[in-house]
């Protein structure tokens, strides 16, 4: 979109914010205040407009994709000081941003919102998620550091739409391993490529990454884990608590990881807190990893689906917790 005008919209919200509210809901609301009055200033000082505050969700309109990045990396910045001087919960922040050119009944702007908030759930605390569109009306800047994500099917667009995470500095060797592995994941199985040359490729990252580690650190992440709670409905426990070993299991199958319970919590500078919810045949599973000794939570997610599928759902859980441990940066 180089040369054309575009606007360009932002989507952001609280992550883990629905467990934050089960853990303390009062100073949650106080956090959704402070949280909008770090940002509010960093979006208009870049010409941001349009704004919409809807709890801990914010949308709104740029002039340019340099003016949303550069409002988007501001944002980080400012909530990780916050974080270092809070002794409260902490912040944490998923970003979304797309462009598209203005159209006279508003449409394009309205789709772009839309994507934007698609984009915005892909995010994580530390990088921004931008779509293709963002990234060539960004292409002469060259102190970001942009790592595809491959494209992504989104039901209200006809075409796989080519996302990516941007970072104003660069990340560890292990993230950017844990990048390019996930790229060729989507890739390979988005478009049905042999399965064994996927196998071959991701099992040739995985041997460089151990390798690496077991040269630069002889340190183990400790994952404090113990079982997944149950927010209510009909649900089985011993089903619940069987589910709950399986993600253990996993866990430990993870190079450089240990999974630990609450009794020796205080090992562990990380904590993965699972939720299970069941209302009629309809089945929710939430996932965040919560670090600074559980205050904030880092990155997290949900499936949800008919409860006949939920073999189907656990898989997933449990590969969006591993996919995250294998991208982050330990």
């Amino acid at each position: 979109m180089t040369g054309q005008q575009t606007l360009t919209y932002m989507a952001t919200d609280i992550i883990g914010y629905s467990l934050l509210t089960q853990k303390d809901q009062r100073k949650t609301f106080e956090l959704i205040e402070t949280y909008q009055s770090i940002l509010l200033p960093l979006i208009k000082n870049e010409g941001g407009a349009s704004i919409i505050c809807t709890a801990d969700a914010i949308t709104a309109c740029f002039s340019s994709c340099q003016s949303a990045i550069r409002a988007g990396f501001a944002i980080q910045n400012s909530l990780a000081d916050w974080n270092r001087s809070s002794s409260t919960l902490k912040l944490a922040t998923r970003i979304g941003i797309h462009a598209s050119r203005p159209d006279d009944n508003g449409y394009l702007q309205q789709l772009s919102k839309t994507v934007a908030k698609s984009l915005e759930s892909l995010g994580n605390a530390k990088a921004l998620s931008v779509s293709l569109p963002v990234l060539k009306g960004i292409e002469n800047e060259t102190s970001f550091h942009c790592y595809p994500l491959g494209g992504r099917d989104l039901d209200y667009l006809p075409d796989p739409l080519r996302l990516f995470y941007l970072y104003e500095k660069k990340p560890s060797f292990i993230t950017r391993l844990g990048l390019q592995a996930r790229y060729l994941k989507i890739k390979y199985v988005n478009r049905y490529v042999n399965v064994y040359s996927l196998t071959a490729a991701m099992s040739v990252m995985l041997i460089v990454a151990v390798l690496f580690m077991s040269t630069s650190t002889n340190s183990t992440q400790k994952i404090e884990f113990s079982k997944i709670i149950n927010l209510g409905g009909d649900a089985n426990n011993n089903d619940i608590n069987v589910f709950s070993l399986r993600i253990k299991s996993r866990l430990e199958e993870v190079s450089g990881v240990r999974a630990l319970n609450e009794k020796v919590s205080y090992q562990a500078a990380t904590q993965l807190v699972c939720s299970f919810q069941k209302s009629g045949d309809d089945v929710r599973l939430t996932w965040g990893f919560l670090d600074q000794g559980g205050e904030v939570q880092t990155s997290g997610g949900e499936v949800s689906g008919n409860i006949g599928n939920l073999e189907d759902l656990e898989m997933r859980l449990i590969d969006n917790i591993i996919s995250q441990i294998e991208i982050s940066n330990s």
